[in-house]
């Protein structure tokens, strides 16, 4: 414990001194043209498909072998346009997948405008200048760091004189192709997000739609892309290009797409069969202005509590992390006492990947299951994770990374949000609510799986008052973890006083 504390009095120190180190050398915000999306584009396949643009349809795309395969369709049948908004992207055999099908309709004559959140480009700034070189491709870095270390730790201590800055993070993610289609969630570009990665997958979902949505999301990228916080590459990476071909291992290894045009036909309408119609509402934050302190960004959390508090008999959140703010918590809590029935699945500590959010989840969890909210808490091991990943699953975890909210028998939202501080309060976000009760049946439908205590533990008190897990095989009477220093570090890491950042 002392050792603990001992580097956290260091850590403090050094941050005091950095500041006194740093003071007024801040990145000032720089200046973008308004760029308009182009137009739906009318040759090509969409002019033998003839998609509606006076309505508007939606899939929810479940797992990850659907969400990599309409990725990757998408691009291969871009005609004139990518634009995409994100904020991860890794460079691993998911990432590189993606990267290499973009660079591919790039050489194609295709448009593509790459709009990626700086926080988790560390050792990118090479291969991002390289992509950014291509003729048809422009990456623009929303709100970068200025000292630019490739370790996540160094960037964020080298740049804390900007804190109030570089704090808020833009946490959308969305791709618009040829303006005709949009695939929109919360899913970043990486292994674990499509169940590839060797440990550890996510359970998640996004949606993929087509009609009148696509023209308004691509309205708000045009936003987020001429704000003065969004850097171009050759503005903030001090990198000269290199000709690094970018490699991936054969597709046919996880993921054997390989269409040709008329399977792309036949795929497309096959979509066009199963998406469902829907009223719609884009719920959206706008992106950061110069001055911070003069936020606007709150758009999308005053939306999320005026649905819960509407509520007039039911409420599904499906959150990673859940650590609700007290105007989102007044919400819930007085729902329930109107009588609507409150269902809540987070992570437990054993599936969260972020240890501190789980600990300030804790301080929380028992009011709910006070206040009478079915609380549920995935199972890292999952009896049926293999759903969600490819195989073999038999020694790989499941964490949720899903963020769905559904509202009585026809409202469904689905986007890039969690509820905690961070997202409510601090991140610009987006996301889509849905009016549609066939929607929302199928949603509610693909996502009993994971409220069976097959692949989640219920909370809730035993006879003697005490907190426990049950399971549909056992029940735990201790909180499920990876061991007793996972839980050790959670409780220390909840003492921080910290929960408003989280």
């Amino acid at each position: 414990m002392s050792y603990l504390i001992k580097i956290l009095l260091q850590t403090i120190l050094v941050l005091f001194t950095l500041s006194l180190c740093y003071s007024c050398t801040g990145l000032k915000a720089t200046h973008n043209t308004f760029e308009a999306a182009q137009r739906p584009t009318t040759d090509g396949i969409w002019t033998e498909l003839n998609f509606k643009h006076n309505r508007s349809f939606f899939m929810p795309l479940d797992n990850h072998f659907d969400s990599l395969k309409w990725r990757l369709r998408a691009l291969e049948s871009a005609e004139s346009s990518i634009d995409i908004q994100i904020f991860l992207w890794k460079k691993d055999h998911s990432g590189k997948l993606i990267m290499s099908e973009i660079l591919a309709a790039a050489d194609r004559g295709v448009k593509v405008r790459l709009l990626i959140d700086d926080t988790f480009t560390i050792q990118q700034d090479q291969i991002l200048t390289n992509i950014n070189h291509h003729p048809n491709i422009n990456i623009r870095i929303y709100n970068p760091f200025k000292r630019r270390y490739n370790s996540f730790s160094m960037r964020f201590l080298m740049n804390v004189t900007e804190f109030s800055r570089i704090d808020h993070r833009m946490h959308n993610k969305v791709l618009i192709v040829d303006n005709h289609v949009t695939i929109m969630g919360g899913r970043n570009l990486g292994d674990e997000y499509f169940g590839l990665h060797p440990d550890a997958n996510f359970r998640d979902m996004d949606l993929l739609a087509n009609g009148n949505i696509t023209p308004f999301i691509s309205t708000i990228f045009d936003i987020y892309w001429a704000n003065p916080w969004s850097f171009p590459v050759e503005k903030i990476l001090r990198k000269r290009p290199k000709d690094i071909e970018i490699k991936t291992r054969p597709r046919t290894l996880f993921f054997p797409l390989n269409e040709n045009h008329q399977q792309r036909i036949t795929a497309w309408k096959r979509f066009k069969e199963q998406a469902t119609e829907a009223e719609y509402s884009v719920l959206y934050d706008l992106p950061l202005e110069a001055n911070p302190k003069n936020r606007t960004d709150d758009n999308f959390t005053l939306d999320i509590y005026k649905l819960i508090s509407d509520a007039k008999s039911s409420v599904d959140i499906i959150s990673p992390y859940f650590i609700p703010t007290p105007e989102l918590e007044e919400a819930i809590f007085n729902a329930e006492q109107r009588g609507v029935e409150v269902r809540i699945l987070t992570n437990s500590l054993q599936s969260n990947n972020h240890t501190i959010a789980h600990s300030f989840y804790r301080k929380h969890m028992e009011k709910y299951v006070d206040s009478g909210a079915e609380l549920h808490e995935y199972r890292a091991w999952a009896r049926d994770r293999n759903l969600f990943m490819y195989p073999p699953s038999e020694n790989k975890t499941l964490g949720l990374h899903a963020k769905i909210i559904l509202i009585d028998d026809d409202l469904s939202l689905i986007g890039s949000a969690n509820l905690d501080p961070r997202s409510l309060n601090i991140n610009s976000e987006l996301g889509i609510l849905l009016k549609s009760e066939k929607l929302c049946a199928q949603l509610r439908k693909l996502l009993e799986v994971d409220f069976h205590p097959r692949n989640s533990w219920k909370v809730e008190y035993n006879q003697e008052g005490n907190i426990l897990w049950r399971g549909d095989d056992k029940t735990l009477h201790k909180q499920p973890r990876n061991s007793r220093l996972q839980l050790f570090e959670a409780w220390f890491l909840g003492l921080l006083p910290v929960e408003s950042k989280i």
